[in-house]
């Protein structure tokens, strides 16, 4: 990853208009202090695709952690639970 990294991140933020914005206009920034909080932010991101219609389910989203977190299948990478 370092190697791929080194070979073009440069070339990719040359091409980058610093006077665009990175976020969507509406984003906004939400601090999560509890664990309660953190996994409603977890369902509301889990369901984006569902909202948007790219699955009917969000355990079929394959870019997501639904299906480790409901079905306790692997997604690819590590996943941390929030006990």
């Amino acid at each position: 990853m370092k190697r791929f990294l080194e070979e073009h991140l440069p070339a990719y933020v040359a091409g980058i208009d610093l006077k665009e914005r990175i976020w969507q206009a509406r984003f906004y920034d939400f601090n999560v202090f509890s664990v309660d909080k953190a996994r409603e932010k977890l369902e509301y991101m889990h369901n984006n695709p569902v909202r948007k219609g790219l699955v009917e389910n969000a355990v079929e989203w394959c870019y997501g952690s639904a299906r480790w977190y409901l079905l306790h299948r692997s997604v690819g990478i590590e996943i941390v639970s929030l006990s």
